[in-house]
């Protein structure tokens, strides 16, 4: 399944692909046009104002986060992610979200990007982020029911919780026969597919994964320079030594690194540091970027 909106122009000219129906939504001067079943899939959904800017529509499901929106809306779930996200993020940006979930970041990166690209592998939770891409047509969002690898392959999804679709599913290599797979793609294959121009904000939040998938971008990062906002989840997989070095390397080509501190109904703080094999963390995020941001350092208000 793909989702996609596209701009031309003055006007502007949404189209949303499922796998049974097209749906078309214009744009002009005087405002969105929607369709009779958009505007019926509107009165069942929330209007979420998101922390640091902009609002979305999204469907009352949530994979089993109870009272999920709410907390996003008191600035209580990840404050220093929208702040990093506001902050790094302007009109030229493309962003591309790994690991989109059901899409609390892709939407509030689409108020300010230019464009995003939000992957999602567990089947449950796409469902519900290409619902919310779709309510949200003036958001310029493409929702795509894939993971990233190093490698083109297929992989199964099991559940990190107690229901699939949970914000922490992860990849299943050893029951590939006994589950749905999701096809998964390199990141080069990505930009290419997409044509992805321009400045580049890359979200990582593979549940693990991510020691097996970054460090394969080591080549490419050099050339393209883009940031990285990578979440650590060593606590949920066991890193081998030599995928904790080769992460470390890959980290520290990035001349400016920070660990993004969060807090409680606050945005939190970004303290620049050297990484290596043996201080990275097991579960923080990490901000890295090419060119330094006095934004960047410090507390954000």
């Amino acid at each position: 399944m793909l989702l996609t909106t596209q701009r031309r122009n003055a006007s502007v000219v949404f189209l949303v692909l499922t796998c049974a129906r097209v749906f078309v939504f214009a744009s002009s001067g005087d405002g969105l046009h929607w369709s009779t079943e958009h505007r019926r899939n509107l009165q069942n959904a929330r209007l979420v104002r998101f922390p640091y800017g902009g609002q979305a529509y999204v469907t009352p499901e949530t994979r089993g986060n109870v009272n999920f929106w709410d907390s996003v809306e008191e600035n209580k779930w990840e404050s220093t992610t929208f702040a990093t996200f506001r902050s790094a993020i302007n009109r030229s940006t493309t962003v591309i979200d790994f690991g989109a979930w059901i899409g609390p970041t892709a939407l509030f990166a689409a108020q300010f990007a230019n464009r995003v690209l939000a992957l999602e592998p567990d089947v449950a939770a796409f469902e519900v982020l290409a619902s919310n891409a779709r309510l949200n047509p003036g958001l310029n969002i493409t929702a795509l029911n894939r993971c990233v690898s190093s490698v083109a392959e297929r992989v199964a999804m099991r559940p990190g919780g107690i229901m699939a679709g949970d914000s922490a599913s992860q990849v299943d290599r050893a029951n590939i026969l006994k589950r749905k797979t999701v096809r998964c793609t390199p990141l080069h294959d990505i930009v290419q597919e997409f044509q992805v121009q321009g400045p580049l904000f890359i979200k990582v939040d593979t549940e693990g994964f991510e020691a097996e998938i970054v460090p394969n971008w080591r080549p490419w990062l050099t050339s393209v320079q883009p940031t990285l906002f990578l979440s650590m989840h060593m606590h949920l997989r066991q890193y081998t030594r030599t995928e904790k070095e080769r992460l470390a390397e890959t980290i520290s080509m990035f001349p400016h690194v920070y660990v993004v501190t969060d807090c409680l109904n606050c945005a939190g703080q970004h303290t620049k540091v050297n990484v290596t094999a043996d201080t990275l963390c097991e579960k923080c995020d990490y901000l890295c970027t090419f060119a330094p941001s006095d934004a960047k350092e410090g507390v954000f208000s």
